[in-house]
């Protein structure tokens, strides 16, 4: 079977394509240290879900990343951090802390890139561990800025924010 990789290039990023392409290298090989073989059910076991929507917020991370080049010139160590990242939070609060810090950084020419704009997002992330998350973005400038669908990081609202929840002062 031809190896099948997932999309790297923002404009070229299609969500069903990935969606497509995921569920492939999941469901017929093409993962390190598996012993999942085809199966011929219709419905796929709940490891393979469970895999297939951990490597979706993955993807949506990454596509955050390579959206505004954020690794900037330091594309391994860059890539290296981020790994350890996605091992210790959760991929919405990274996706979160990335966007977070994209509009802290906006008005910053040149803009932030690199382990330097990483460590600021981690320094988010770990803020967060001690005190309550409050965003200062909603979920529709959420959905502007980073090009996702929001209701992983922010949940299922009925009724969205009408305005921006600010930092406690």
């Amino acid at each position: 079977m031809a190896e099948i990789s997932l999309i790297e290039e923002p404009d070229q990023f299609n969500p069903i394509d990935l969606l497509r392409s995921t569920i492939l290298k999941v469901a017929f090989g093409d993962r390190p240290n598996s012993n999942f073989t085809k199966q011929t059910s219709t419905n796929p076991p709940a490891e393979v879900l469970m895999e297939i929507r951990e490597q979706l917020s993955q993807q949506r991370v990454k596509y955050i990343v390579s959206s505004y080049q954020l690794n900037g010139n330091e594309v391994d160590k860059f890539s290296i951090y981020l790994d350890e990242l996605l091992q210790i939070y959760p991929p919405p609060l990274i996706e979160l802390a990335l966007v977070e810090t994209l509009v802290d950084q906006w008005s910053r020419v040149p803009m932030l890139r690199g382990i330097e704009f990483l460590t600021q997002s981690h320094n988010k992330l770990k803020a967060w561990e001690s005190q309550p998350i409050v965003s200062t973005i909603t979920p529709a400038q959420f959905q502007q800025i980073a090009g996702l669908d929001p209701t992983p990081v922010f949940g299922s609202t009925e009724l969205p924010p009408t305005r921006p929840i600010m930092r406690p002062s």
